[in-house]
Formats: C-alpha cells, structure tokens, sequence
C-alpha cells in the first residue's frame, strides 16, 4: 500500500510504503529504488507487528521505480499501482507522482 501528503515545506511529497504480509512478520525489508540509486541499504522499513514501513521525500511530477527486498527471499513488488519490465526481465513498480495535486494535498491538510 503507498499513501501520499505533503511535506512541510509545501512543495514535496511525502510517500509512505507498508508491505502488510504475514509471512514476512520476520523479515528485514528494505524499500529499494531509483529515489535511493537503488541502494538495498538506503531505506530499511521498520517493523511494527509484522507490518512494514517506510516514508520517503520525493518531488511531485516525476515517475519514480521501486521494489522491496527481503531478506529471507529477496526481491518482490507492491501489488498496488503500476509495474514495468526492467533490464533484468523482472517487473518493477511504478509511482507516478505526475499524477498526485499537491495543491490538493495542501487544501486537504488546511481545511
């Protein structure tokens, strides 16, 4: 699941991961992508019950690509939004921040 807001300074985007799956209860999972250069220790998720997540800064109107790693069996996507084949052959994710109003968002949080 990815959800969005608004940063504090008004301008950027707030996008929060959470891999919710019980057979990863007891996993170290970490949020990979091209916002972190892809980097498998950038983004550790943190770990509540089972659920994991990850909130990341990112600027509206770019598409960003993503994928989670696991430690226990390596690399799988979110099953929400959009994917596309990368040089791998394998699926990445695909957030498309051209499409979130952060004006919308501002609005939302003002009033």
């Amino acid at each position: 699941m990815i959800s969005c807001d608004i940063h504090a300074d008004g301008r950027r985007v707030l996008v929060t991961f959470t891999v919710v799956d019980p057979k990863r209860v007891d996993d170290d999972v970490h949020l990979v992508g091209d916002f972190n250069d892809w980097d498998p220790a950038a983004t550790p998720m943190h770990n509540s019950d089972g659920t994991h997540t990850a909130t990341v800064t990112l600027q509206p109107g770019w598409r960003y690509r993503f994928r989670y790693l696991s430690n226990a069996d390596g690399w799988f996507n979110d099953d929400t939004g959009g994917h596309e084949f990368n040089e791998f052959g394998q699926q990445n994710c695909v957030l498309d921040l051209a499409l979130v109003n952060v004006d919308g968002l501002r609005r939302r949080l003002v009033g």
